[in-house]
């Protein structure tokens, strides 16, 4: 044999020893099968949202794997769409009740049969109206399922703190099907709140979310909450929390809007606040009258309602008008130039009640300069369907000059979900309004609207009395007057109910005192930051029987942190900047406020 015919041989036995190396080391499912880099996290925010919901994402949240090796499997295959199977409890979802879920084995949790639209591997971003809709998506790729590879779930804990988990074990990703990914999904009883955790990922060549959407969307797929979309997002331990509104009721969407303006003149207003009902039955009864409107009655105090003030008001069907009386039962939308105009109506419909007495109500409440006006609608029925079950109420606050709707029981009406009724205001001249619905259904026991008057809005007196120069007996003569313009301020640091308002630049290591009264917003303040040093705030003494919250967002307005515990415990927040700048610091009253009590709001940065 020749050197060359030995040297040949000899390549050829080394060429077939490294194949067969490189291939055995290819079975195992340790290594990856190239180094995968590091995410590069700064171009996805650590906190997101509200999307129109509310729901807001925080992917600083605590890591707490839950073993659920002993729950039920569910048969996992490529491409497929498996359900229904039980929560175990009642679960919101986009404000929607849900007793079952579905589960994609293309990393997606479903509250709905959406067929094909399940078994879809093809990621979309969200949120997108093409289905699948009404799903968290933990990792919505094209993932890829092993002898190995698990699907299954367990409901655990006891009413009322049950909470369903979802996994996906060891499944892989059509990149690099070799190396499994794990990863869960946990759905909490009482809170609505949805956590995403992921125990081991960076190995898979795809497990970093580079070609995967990352998010929750709306039933509708008009509204949805993403975290990330084809981008390099995710890592081992990570754990996203998405919060469910905390002072948001329970309506199935229908298409009708949370938030809403401003109209010409300057309204806004939103569904996303708590319904904190006023019991007017313990004031002054008016008789009940089939389709006559009622009035005048004496508000208690001057109210000013798109620039002009009033001591008066009329009662209709289900509105408050300021102008005069008005019966009709007709909705229509809003704004419109025919009659009745100037009113707020948290419920124009052809509401009615078979007895003349203990179905309408109104009182003022509380102290100058922070007292309201409630107007109650107690247990009444609708033309068509006399079941009088129907509750609810307008509000209006002095000092802010501020309007809320209130529903306290409409869920056991037929007429009461608003899909015959117009809900909204509408000025003097009916040229300008704002409307939350028209024959729409979306209202539900426990909502809310509140329209917001604009700080910057001008002003007109009350227009001068249509009255006789003679009073009646038992009545007082109002005589013209001219109204001066005034604003009462809670504390020394109002108007600061909004972002563009905010008081500031707040010291730092000073200690602010301020109160939230009656009527009163939210306190927003800001802080101007020259270095990368820690922020720390401290939100303290909060009034008994209330519920504050506080909030930090950047100069752009993006929530940057937030503190919500519950009742009247101390707040706090710490955070790191990653820019200086301005940031703004916001004191919320989820609930309760107090018109003495004070809070004290500090921080330390710099």
């Amino acid at each position: 044999m020749t050197s060359k015919t030995w040297l040949a041989g000899s390549l050829v036995v080394l060429l077939c020893w490294a194949c067969l190396f490189t291939f055995l080391s290819g079975l195992g499912d340790t290594q990856p099968a190239m180094a995968q880099e590091a995410p590069d996290l700064s171009l996805v925010p650590s906190t997101g949202g509200p999307d129109a919901f509310g729901y807001t994402y925080d992917a600083t949240a605590v890591f707490s794997w839950i073993d659920i090796t002993g729950g039920t499997q569910i048969a996992s295959a490529d491409d497929q769409c498996r359900g229904p199977f039980p929560i175990g409890y009642t679960l919101y979802f986009y404000g929607v009740a849900h007793s079952q879920f579905w589960v994609s084995t293309n990393g997606l949790v479903l509250f709905g049969d959406t067929g094909s639209g399940g078994k879809q591997p093809n990621n979309t971003f969200i949120p997108s109206a093409g289905i699948p809709n009404n799903f968290a998506a933990l990792f919505w790729d094209d993932l890829k399922y092993t002898p190995g590879s698990k699907l299954r779930y367990q409901t655990l804990g006891s009413t009322p703190n049950r909470y369903l988990v979802v996994e996906w074990h060891n499944v892989g990703h059509y990149s690099d099907p070799g190396h499994g990914m794990t990863f869960q999904a946990i759905f909490y009883e009482g809170s609505n709140d949805v956590k995403f955790q992921y125990l081991a990922m960076t190995r898979n060549l795809g497990g970093d979310g580079q070609s995967a959407s990352i998010g929750i969307e709306s039933a509708d797929g008009r509204d949805g909450l993403p975290y990330s979309f084809n981008q390099s997002s995710v890592y081992d331990r990570l754990a996203i929390s998405f919060l469910y509104p905390r002072s948001f009721p329970t309506p199935t969407p229908t298409g009708v809007l949370y938030t809403g303006g401003p109209d010409a003149f300057g309204y806004t207003w939103s569904r996303l606040v708590p319904c904190s009902w006023v019991d007017a039955t313990g004031g002054v009864m008016v008789p009940w009258t089939t389709d006559v409107g009622r009035g005048p009655f004496d508000i208690g105090f001057r109210f000013n309602f798109y620039g002009t003030d009033y001591d008066q008001f009329y009662i209709g069907k289900g509105m408050v008008s300021f102008r005069r009386s008005y019966w009709a039962w007709w909705n229509e939308g809003i704004p419109s130039p025919g009659v009745p105009n100037g009113f707020a109506a948290p419920f124009w419909d052809d509401v009615w009640s078979a007895e003349t007495s203990g179905h309408l109500y109104y009182k003022t409440f509380g102290t100058a300069p922070n007292r309201y006006l409630g107007v109650e609608w107690y247990e009444v029925g609708h033309y068509d369907d006399r079941n009088p079950a129907m509750t609810f109420e307008v509000i209006v606050y002095e000092g802010s000059n501020d309007i809320a709707f209130q529903y306290l029981s409409m869920n056991a009406h037929n007429r009461g979900d608003g899909s015959g009724a117009t809900i909204g205001i509408e000025n003097q001249d009916g040229r300008i309004g704002l409307q939350v619905s028209y024959n729409q259904s979306w209202v539900c026991d426990g909502a809310a609207v509140r329209f917001y008057y604009p700080s910057d809005a001008p002003r007109t007196p009350i227009p001068t009395p249509t009255r006789t120069a003679t009073p009646r007996p038992g009545h007082h003569l109002l005589l013209p007057i001219t109204v001066k313009r005034y604003h009462y301020y809670c504390d020394p640091y109002e108007p600061n109910d909004r972002l563009g308002q905010a008081y500031g630049p707040l010291a730092s290591g000073v200690t602010y005192w301020a109160r939230l009264c009656e009527g009163d917003a939210d306190d927003y303040y800001y802080i101007d930051v020259s270095s990368l040093h820690p922020i720390s705030i401290r939100l303290g003494h909060i009034p008994a029987g209330t519920d504050y919250d506080l909030f930090l967002y950047d100069r752009t307005g993006t929530k940057m942190k937030e503190s919500r515990r519950r009742g009247s415990t101390d707040e706090h927040i710490d955070h790191t900047p990653a820019r200086t700048g301005r940031y703004y610091i916001r004191v919320y009253p989820f609930s309760g406020r107090s018109n003495t009590d004070s809070y004290a709001l500090s921080v330390q940065y710099d």
